[in-house]
């Protein structure tokens, strides 16, 4: 670097705030030094600056890496301004934890030592593949390296929140081919929650920023000395490859490192602000009870010679804290602790404290165990503990409950001591918090029941929807947008201790708790559920009158010359998207509208109108059909060109949806145009009849009727003579409420009937009752080309006579299983095909 090294001095006025980073070799952490401070810089050729020791001698770490002097000029970090970016390797990093003198202020050190002793954020770096065992050691050495640290900062740089980045690199190595841009950053992400929370399980002790996670930073006031303030951080020296990729990249190419430049610098800055500013407090502070230790110590002085010791300034430093000391709500609060810890601890390390007097020993002994104690203490509320504004479930809660009476309570050798304390107000806090946290969670709870409630009195509606019950699910739905408290609203019988995790009480964690998001999710089921209940209604046409939406489900019967036919499926679907759009439907099949998703009675209405709806579309898709059959000769080609058809195809989506919402659950949903497709395109039918129930209801004559003969299906092929199938009554029948259902099985080895299109078919039952003499006749239906048709449709009743008259024959049902044996007449073949016109 052409530009010379200048000297830089350690304790020199208004020294640049210093950003310190720490890493094992081969981490990834040099070249992220390098692109650090290249893109740090405001012109990396002039700005970046090496430093050296005030004194090159004086060096005690080899091979030590010096710091850089870097000129910043980003909006995004404040005013322009200086930096000190301290690199170190490996080895370097090994012998400062080595030599913990480094840490000590007295011994001078390298410009290294001297940087990391004043650390004003700290850069830890570990790389994004790196192994458990890895990431392990690296958070050991890092918490020796934290241990250091706070031994050796200075009397002045008393103050907590240290920032620290835990900082992923490399991780362009976590792109996997075939990768999505956002694939990658899925994994990238996860990759950093793993970390943070590896750090978390081992540093927790130490955090400020994990004890309220849903709270926005804030300059807290009230940091513990040796705190830390965690941010979690990913880098890449590259993206992967790809112009995807390039839109997350950083102006130089890399990733993650400007937000890293921007957010460690700024943290630094305002470290480096706390810390200047709670040196200038203490300064005036010092100067103050210097005034009044001195005083005290002339007289002091006086008493010591007038009882004829001489003085020893050791004893009279201890005589003079005693004499000054404030309470324990004062010397043990986060503002004051380390002072005078640091006070009493001076003393204790003094070569003289063996001389002391017995009960000065004694003092200062019991004020440190005190201070160790009470520091102990304040770490029983620190993560992974869970407070009053983190449980969720009533088992954390008695727990917790347990627990402050227990384990939270002041040890009982101090209680009355640190009545006042921070501490033990917390302590009361957490006992009214959690008070107050299960009473809002219970009005939360209630409310969400009532909701629930009237949402299930309205979906078991015992009448058809209508513009009133609408008006009450929107009512219903307008109340439930107010809770009764806001969740960023703070409790107001809850109060503020100037303590970590001791800010006022939200009504966050009520929102939050377990039995609380449970009844919310019940109550976003039955909303959803009611949703889509209106919005059918409203599509079908059930709720009609003045205001009503448009019902697009609603379809005009065909016109006598089909016209507008093959368009009103497009545009029905194409109304649908527009009048339900995402997200509250964001598939187009709307599974929201299956039915078997509403409670009876509303879905037999619903199922009932849909099967309407149906019937008039499959009217209009035959109107389509019939002008494609018409005149073809054959019939493979003309269901080819029904395949393709754009009019049928649309007609194929609708009438799909209509069917599907309708279906039983896991029930297969046949394509209606496929299966007319498919049934053209066959010539022969076998139909393969191994037994035939017939169910006989109670009332359809004057008696009970009973089979009287044989079952008996009459095949005439086209052409040929007819044939008659004989099937013989097996059993007495089984009893179905007012009915009787009687099995027939073939008469014969086997009732197998090879069915050509254009063969007749019928079927007839003898029957008695009341001593009379009945036959039950099957020769009606909707086709006459495929007259298997017949046994699908209801048949006749007739006397047995010379001129019998056939009358309907209400209730009786012919069942051919196992279901799919007999064909059906596809539901979009035309009339005139059926007929063989």
């Amino acid at each position: 670097m052409s530009t010379p090294s200048p000297t830089f001095v350690a304790g020199s006025a208004a020294p640049p705030p210093r950003v310190v980073f720490f890493g094992p070799s081969f981490s990834g952490k040099s070249t992220l030094i390098r692109i650090f401070v290249h893109a740090a810089a405001a012109s990396p050729e002039q700005d970046a600056i090496v430093l050296t020791p005030a004194a090159a001698s004086a060096a005690i770490v080899s091979g030590e890496s010096v710091p850089y002097l870097i000129r910043v000029d980003d909006p995004g970090v404040g005013p322009p301004g200086k930096f000190v970016i301290c690199d170190s390797d490996g080895r370097t990093a090994e012998e400062l934890l080595a030599r913990p003198d480094v840490f000590d202020r007295r011994a001078s050190g390298g410009a290294l030592a001297t940087a990391v002793r004043a650390a004003d954020a700290l850069v830890l770096v570990v790389a994004a593949d790196a192994s458990p065992q890895a990431v392990g050691q690296t958070f050991e050495s890092f918490r020796q390296f934290l241990g250091g640290l706070e031994r050796g900062r200075t009397f002045g740089r008393v103050v907590g929140g240290l920032p620290v980045f835990l900082t992923l690199t490399k991780c362009d190595e976590l792109h996997s081919s075939g990768d999505a841009p956002t694939d990658w950053l899925a994994r990238v992400d996860v990759r950093k929650d793993e970390i943070r929370k590896r750090f978390v399980v081992d540093f927790g002790d130490e955090l400020v920023t994990e004890a309220e996670p849903d709270e926005e930073p804030t300059d807290d006031p009230f940091l513990p000395f040796g705190s830390i303030d965690l941010h979690v951080a990913a880098t890449a020296t590259r993206v992967p490859d790809g112009p995807a990729f390039a839109a997350h990249s950083d102006p130089g190419g890399t990733f993650g490192v400007a937000d890293l430049v921007r957010d460690s610098l700024t943290a630094g800055r305002a470290y480096r602000d706390r810390a200047t500013g709670a040196a200038r407090r203490l300064k005036w502070t010092v100067r103050g009870a210097g005034a009044v230790l001195a005083t005290m110590l002339i007289g002091l002085t006086g008493l010591v010679a007038a009882s004829g010791f001489a003085g020893d300034p050791l004893a009279d430093r201890v005589r003079a804290y005693e004499a000054s000391e404030p309470p324990p709500a004062v010397r043990l609060s986060d503002a004051q602790y380390a002072r005078f810890r640091h006070e009493l601890q001076a003393v204790r390390v003094n070569p003289r404290f063996d001389a002391l007097p017995t009960d000065l020993k004694d003092f200062v002994t019991t004020r440190l165990s005190e201070f160790d104690a009470y520091k102990e203490y304040r770490g029983r509320f620190r993560p992974p503990r869970l407070g009053p504004a983190e449980v969720r479930s009533t088992e954390q809660a008695d727990r917790l409950a347990a627990d402050l009476t227990t384990a939270l309570a002041p040890p009982p050798e101090y209680a009355e001591a640190w009545a006042e304390t921070d501490a033990v107000r917390l302590w009361w806090k957490w006992q009214a918090d959690l008070v107050l946290v299960r009473e809002a969670a219970g009005r939360l709870q209630d409310w969400y029941s009532g909701l629930i409630r009237r949402a299930n009195q309205l979906l078991l509606t015992d009448k058809p929807p209508d513009p009133a019950w609408r008006a009450e699910v929107g009512g219903l739905f307008k109340s439930a947008v107010a809770p009764p408290f806001a969740p960023t609203a703070e409790i107001e019988q809850s109060l503020a201790v100037p303590i970590v995790r001791g800010r006022k009480l939200t009504y966050a964690p009520a929102f939050a708790a377990d039995r609380v998001v449970r009844s919310a999710t019940d109550w976003a089921d039955a909303r959803d559920r009611l949703t889509h209940l209106r919005d059918l209604a409203d599509a079908l046409g059930l709720i009609a009158g003045p205001g009503a939406p448009f019902a697009v489900l609603e379809l005009p019967e065909p016109t006598p010359d089909g016209n507008g036919s093959r368009e009103l499926a497009a545009a029905r679907l194409a109304a649908l998207r527009v009048a339900f759009p995402p997200p509250a439907y964001p598939g187009d099949d709307y599974p929201e509208w299956v039915t078997d998703a509403f409670p009876d009675p509303v879905r037999k209405l619903l199922d009932t109108r849909l099967a309407g709806t149906f019937d008039v579309g499959a009217r209009h898709a035959r109107v389509v059909v019939a002008q494609l059959l018409n005149g073809a000769e054959d019939r493979t080609r003309a269901a080819d060109q029904i395949a393709r058809d754009d009019g049928l195809k649309a007609w194929s989506r609708l009438l799909g949806l209509l069917r599907k919402w309708t279906a039983p659950p896991a029930t297969p949903v046949v394509d209606p145009v496929r299966e007319l497709v498919e049934f053209l395109k066959r010539d022969r039918f076998d139909l393969d009849l191994r037994s035939v129930v017939v169910t006989l209801p109670d009332d359809l004559l004057e008696q009970r009727p009973e089979p009287r003969g044989s079952f008996v299906v009459t095949h005439t092929p086209a052409g040929g003579a007819p044939r008659e199938y004989k099937f013989r009554v097996e059993g007495d029948g089984r009893r179905e409420h007012a009915a009787t259902a009687f099995t027939f099985v073939p008469d014969g080895p086997s009732a197998a009937i090879p069915y050509r299109s254009g063969d007749g078919l019928t079927a007839a039952l003898g029957l008695r009752a009341g001593g009379r003499e009945y036959r039950l006749v099957w020769s009606g239906g909707r086709s006459a080309v495929y007259q298997f048709d017949r046994l699908w449709a209801p048949p006749k009743v007739e006397k047995v006579g010379p001129l019998p008259v056939p009358e309907p024959a209400p209730g009786v049902r012919l069942v051919v299983p196992p279901p799919g044996t007999l064909p059906a007449i596809p539901a979009l073949l035309p009339d005139s095909a059926a007929s063989g016109r």
